[in-house]
């Protein structure tokens, strides 16, 4: 039995320490050179059109507009690919996308397109119900699980179908990045995706490990229906993760296509951006808590570099300053050619917006890691929050319950300057009869509108009363 001197634990323990620290460090930039020679050599390649051309079923899952919407729509009506049919649903028939979409269906006759509306009982996941009734009545074998936020290309569907024709993969997916955008948020988005998201995509990928995110897949139906079918994973609000998994432990295939995803979304607040990342971090830390909770915060740029610093000037006595700015260097370079290799075109902005936005996302990387921590197992999506398990399983939680007092509450600004999407249901004789449930963010406004009302009713009794009392 070795026996260490008392003198020498801590010294003995610092080394250990900084020597794993260097291990880290070498496996973040080995990361970041798999991924790039990915980018460069594997993605966007040019594709051939197939002798054989399956049949392809497109689900597109839908719920509202928003401003490129109908661009994303129009892409898929527009996919030059001899054999496919859209499912469009959504879950409520008085949704404003339905009308979006009957008016392509008039402006494509020449694509087989429907509309279904509805969804099935006792399904948890919002996205899974919505798009069951669609799933079910998918006449092809390869089924496009296309969520309503992507654009989409000829390339990539020519890709997907040539990859799933091998009969032992189950499921073609495409890594995540975001479209064109003006402004800042859209490099803000742009700079997360091609940076740190797709270098672990990448780089994990290429090393057989699954990584797959759910924007943007083919699936072999009679495969997934071996597994449960679709709706047996709506229990689960992170269904790709666990149909993933399934599949990959059934001995199945998950290949990544060679063309990225395109996020076609109006980011235009550091709110929209933080409440989905920290939506995402809440899924990843109740399912994989090691992993979201400890080894991707001490792989991110800032605590790496903090890390490699202390570790070479504890070992090399170099300049603790000095090597964190050769770090900072080396990891803005590689980001950028790696977000210049995923994009393959000119990037929509320059090196100084580059550099303001991978700033403000390093910062906000820890913003949303302790948000996300402060209420781990509540998920807000859409209208509803929901309780999600240690292992992923979801209960939806009720509606918050509503106000007995009598509002007024219209789609105008009100004097405090908020507005509402839909008016509140109310059983009061003063509110409409036949008004929509009030969301969760409605609500939220509400409270706010009603205390800033009270603040200012104070101050001006309080006004009033010293100017009665001079």
């Amino acid at each position: 039995m070795i026996m260490i001197d008392a003198d020498l634990v801590y010294p003995v323990l610092l080394f250990i320490l900084a020597t794993a620290v260097l291990w880290v460090y070498i496996h973040q930039i080995s990361f970041f050179i798999l991924a790039i020679f990915t980018a460069k050599r594997i993605m966007h390649r040019k594709v051939e059109r197939l002798p054989e051309t399956p049949g392809v079923s497109i689900v597109k899952p839908l719920m509202g507009v928003d401003p490129f919407l109908r661009e994303n729509l129009i892409s898929h009506f527009q996919l030059d690919y001899p054999k496919f049919e859209i499912l469009f649903c959504v879950q409520d028939e008085n949704d404003s996308a339905i009308d979006l979409v009957n008016s392509l269906r008039q402006d494509y006759p020449q694509v087989d397109a429907q509309l279904l509306i509805g969804g099935r009982p006792g399904i948890v996941n919002p996205m899974v119900d919505n798009m069951a009734p669609a799933y079910a009545a998918a006449k092809y074998d390869l089924v496009w699980i296309s969520t309503s936020k992507i654009k989409v290309s000829t390339p990539m569907i020519w890709d997907m179908v040539e990859k799933s024709l091998d009969p032992n993969v189950a499921l073609v997916h495409q890594s995540t990045f975001f479209a064109d955008q003006p402004g800042f948020f859209g490099a803000l988005e742009k700079v997360c995706f091609g940076c740190s998201i797709s270098r672990n995509q990448l780089a994990l990928n290429q090393l057989g490990v699954v990584c797959f995110v759910g924007m943007s897949y083919i699936i072999k139906k009679h495969m997934l229906d071996e597994i449960g079918g679709l709706e047996y994973y709506g229990k689960y609000l992170a269904e790709d993760f666990f149909i993933s998994n399934t599949l990959h432990a059934r001995g199945y295939r998950l290949v990544m296509s060679d063309f990225p995803c395109l996020q076609n979304i109006a980011t235009t607040s550091f709110h929209a951006y933080l409440t989905r990342m920290v939506r995402w971090l809440r899924l990843r830390l109740r399912m994989l808590p090691l992993v979201a909770g400890f080894f991707e915060p001490i792989t991110e740029c800032i605590t790496s570099g903090l890390m490699l610093a202390f570790a070479l000037s504890y070992l090399f006595e170099f300049t603790f300053l000095h090597v964190l700015l050769a770090h900072f260097f080396i990891w803005i370079s590689l980001d950028y050619i790696l977000l210049c290799s995923v994009q393959n075109s000119k990037l929509p902005f320059g090196f100084p917006m580059f550099l303001l936005a991978w700033v403000v996302h390093e910062i906000l990387v820890y913003v949303i890691f302790f948000k996300a921590l402060l209420n781990p197992s509540l998920i807000t999506w859409g209208r509803y929050s929901y309780r999600v398990f240690m292992g992923g399983l979801t209960t939806r939680l009720p509606l918050p319950a509503q106000s007995h007092r009598s509002h007024k509450l219209s789609g105008k600004p009100n004097h405090v300057g908020y507005v509402l999407d839909r008016p509140l249901k109310s059983s009061s004789p003063l509110n409409g009869t036949n008004n929509q449930m009030m969301t969760v963010r409605d609500w939220n406004q509400f409270v706010k509108a009603w205390h800033l009302r009270r603040i200012r009713k104070a101050k001006l009794l309080n006004s009033i009363h010293r100017k009665r009392s001079k």
